[in-house]
């Protein structure tokens, strides 16, 4: 689990990783940020690499940090694109449903604590609840994107191994981690 929101994880870890080439690293993003399917980079004509890189990521392709090494040529840079968009494909996911993580959170809970929730009159609607939630729960006037972050996961412990939508969302996982094994 990684702190910000979806724009923040592409342009702190995922641009990053992929140009690392790492592995065994999963992303789930934000529902709600679900542009499209990045399809097998061999697939995609080179003419198409920098207009799918912006629509996935919202980022122009010549503002990202691989892209401004001037000293590079640009087969070299062209690796890198066709680089990034492999690891999207094999590694990059969206939650199901188009729900934010912050939604999703509250939608997996009991009945008792959604009613907690409520009772402490914190508007479940507005993106950044959990955010004042935190501020009731902690005590604090402006709680960080960590205390936020440590708020919900004592809420996600709660939530029952036999809701039906965690088992959807797990099975999702399953099936994911089989098909980047090949």
């Amino acid at each position: 689990v990684l702190p910000g929101g979806a724009e923040t994880i592409i342009k702190n870890y995922i641009l990053a990783d992929s140009q690392a080439r790492r592995k065994k690293c999963f992303y789930f993003l934000d529902g709600d940020k679900f542009v499209e399917c990045v399809p097998a980079v061999e697939n995609i004509p080179e003419i198409e690499y920098d207009p799918l890189i912006k629509k996935i990521t919202r980022f122009e392709v010549n503002n990202l940090p691989w892209a401004q090494n001037s000293n590079e040529t640009e087969e070299i840079k062209k690796e890198r694109k066709r680089q990034f968009l492999a690891f999207w494909q094999k590694y990059v996911r969206f939650l199901p449903g188009g729900f934010s993580p912050d939604q999703l959170i509250y939608e997996l809970l009991s009945n008792e604590d959604k009613e907690e929730i409520i009772s402490l009159e914190v508007d479940v609607t507005q993106r950044k609840f959990w955010g004042e939630l935190s501020k009731i729960k902690l005590k604090i006037p402006d709680p960080t994107g960590s205390e936020i972050l440590t708020i919900q996961k004592l809420y996600l412990a709660k939530i029952s191994p036999d809701n039906e939508s965690l088992k959807n969302i797990i099975e999702h996982i399953r099936i994911w981690l089989e098909q980047s094994r090949r």
